[in-house]
C-alpha cells in the first residue's frame, strides 16, 4: 500500500511540474506577444510618420514625380495622405496635358480635344479640392497652362 501511494505521489508530482511548465510557457509566450505586437506596432506608426515627413518634403520641393515614384513604391496610402494623392493627380493632369497639346500641335487627330478634356479634368479637380494648397497649386497649374 506504502508503494502504490509513493507511486501516485510520483504521478501526481509529474502531472503537477507539467502543468506548472505549461503555465508559465503560455504566460511567457503571452508576454512576448503582447510586447512584440506593440512593438511591431510602434514601429508601423514610426513608418507612417516617415511616410508623411517624406511625402511633405517632396510636395514642398514640388517635386510630384518623386512623390508619386514614392508612393507608389512603397505602397504609401491612407485618409493622412490624401492630400499627397490628390497633388500627384494634379500633377499628372498637368502632364497629360502637355502630352496631348503636344500631340496637337503635331496635327494628331483628336488630340487637341482629349487635351481640352484633360484641362477640364484639372479644373473640375481645383474648384473642388479639398485642401486649399492644392487648389492654389491647381490654379496656378491652370494658369501656366492657358497662358501659354
Amino acid at each position: 500500500m506504502i508503494r502504490n501511494t509513493t507511486r501516485n505521489a510520483s504521478v501526481v508530482w509529474l502531472v503537477l511540474k507539467s502543468l506548472l511548465a505549461f503555465v508559465l510557457a503560455m504566460g511567457i509566450l503571452s508576454i512576448v506577444c503582447f510586447y512584440g505586437f506593440f512593438a511591431l506596432y510602434a514601429i508601423d506608426n514610426k513608418m507612417v510618420n516617415y511616410d508623411i515627413n517624406m511625402c511633405e518634403e517632396y510636395y514642398q520641393r514640388r517635386d510630384f514625380v518623386l512623390l508619386c515614384d514614392y508612393m507608389d513604391d512603397y505602397g504609401v496610402a491612407g485618409d493622412e495622405l490624401d492630400k499627397y494623392t490628390e497633388a500627384v493627380e494634379g500633377a499628372n493632369l498637368r502632364s497629360r496635358y502637355l502630352q496631348w497639346s503636344a500631340a496637337a500641335e503635331q496635327g494628331m487627330d483628336g488630340a487637341d480635344q482629349t487635351a481640352q478634356d484633360i484641362l477640364a479634368q484639372l479644373k473640375d479637380l481645383a474648384d473642388n479640392s479639398q485642401f486649399p494648397e492644392n487648389r492654389e497649386i491647381f490654379t496656378e497649374f491652370l494658369r501656366e497652362l492657358t497662358d501659354s
